[in-house]
Formats: C-alpha cells, sequence, structure tokens
C-alpha cells in the first residue's frame, strides 16, 4: 500500500518542474502544491506535512537540484512508508533503493570519496563503509539503537555521495513510529 497515489505523485512532479523553470525562489514546490490543493483537494493534512518536510530538508541541505529534491524526496518516503508496514526493522536492500530513490542520479553505489561535515570532522573512511553498513542493517545494530542514536550513526558513516540526511530523516521517522507526522531528529554538535 503506498502513502500516496499515482496522481498525487504526478501532481508535486508537475509542480516541482514548474518551480524549477521559473525565478529560483518565487515559489517552492510546497506552496505550489498547497495552492494546487486548495482547488482539487487531493491532499490530507499529514500527506502536505511530508511535503513540506521534505521541501524544508531540501532547503536546508541547500540542495543543487532544487524543487526535483523534493519530488524524489516525496516518491522515496513513499517507498520507506510501504516497507515499514512489513513491520520490520529496515533492510541494507530497503536502504539501498530509497537511498537511489532520494538522488537517482548518483546514489547507485557507496561514496569513495573522503566526506568533511561543517565544523571540520570526517565521516568514515570509505574502504570502511560496507562493513559498517553491514553492521548496522545486518547484524543487528539498529536493533539495538533508540531512531536517535540509529539517526547519528548512519550520519557518522555518511554512506553516499549525496542525500544522507534526507535517508537519515527517514530511518528516524520510520524507526519512531512517526512517518505519518514526521518530525526531525536532533543535529549532534559534530555534524554543524
Amino acid at each position: 500500500m503506498k502513502l500516496f497515489s499515482n496522481e498525487q505523485l504526478s501532481m508535486i512532479q508537475q509542480c516541482a518542474i514548474r518551480c524549477a523553470q521559473v525565478k529560483s525562489g518565487e515559489l517552492s514546490v510546497y506552496e505550489a502544491v498547497e495552492l494546487e490543493n486548495r482547488r482539487e483537494q487531493l491532499f490530507s493534512e499529514s500527506e502536505l506535512r511530508i511535503i513540506w518536510f521534505g521541501a524544508e530538508e531540501c532547503r536546508r541541505q541547500n540542495e543543487p537540484e532544487g524543487e526535483m529534491c523534493v519530488y524524489w524526496f516525496v516518491t522515496a518516503y513513499d517507498n520507506e512508508y510501504t516497507y515499514s508496514l512489513e513491520g520490520r526493522i529496515p533492510t541494507l536492500e530497503q536502504a539501498y533503493a530509497t537511498a537511489c530513490l532520494i538522488e537517482p542520479k548518483r546514489n547507485n553505489e557507496y561514496r569513495c570519496v573522503p566526506v568533511r561535515f561543517r565544523n571540520g570532522g570526517t565521516a568514515l573512511a570509505p574502504d570502511l563503509i560496507p562493513r559498517a553498513m553491514d553492521g548496522l542493517f545486518c547484524q543487528g545494530g539498529l536493533e539495538e539503537y533508540t531512531p536517535q542514536q540509529a539517526y547519528v550513526a548512519y550520519e557518522e558513516i555518511h554512506p553516499r555521495l549525496n542525500g544522507n540526511g534526507r535517508y537519515g530523516k527517514l530511518l528516524f521517522n520510520r524507526l519512531n513510529g512517526t512517518l505519518l507526522q514526521p518530525e526531525f531528529p536532533e543535529e549532534p554538535a559534530h555534524f554543524n
């Protein structure tokens, strides 16, 4: 069962394309969807909250793909919601599939370059990523963590070139049981 219908996803995509074509910053995809929703009433409050959440996270990350980033995030969110209905802890395969939806142009493998956070700290070395992801998703790591701890662990691994923050927040909300009313996890000081 999907959270968003094909009609809703199509509207979000159309709004994202329109917003990307106009002068940057004039209208966000969330605002465009909200305006369309006033006429057609396609989205519930919870669905609008998820779109806002995605738009806010893409804005916070200053994503170069702009408004299309929001559409991709909502598509990934929908995918993660469907996985959550299985009632199990997320798998490595699910994390991979969702990460590919978040950044469809560049997230089909683990990163192979070092990453430095804004505060100067570094993420896990690229050669250690496969083992760390296996430990987190396949060897019981997620079962031992609170949602906040799982978010921090994922962000510290930072397995992808882009989209780690967005997937980390999806993971947090899935484990927290808040996918329908998403919340932002606390950002540890060493990420800033």
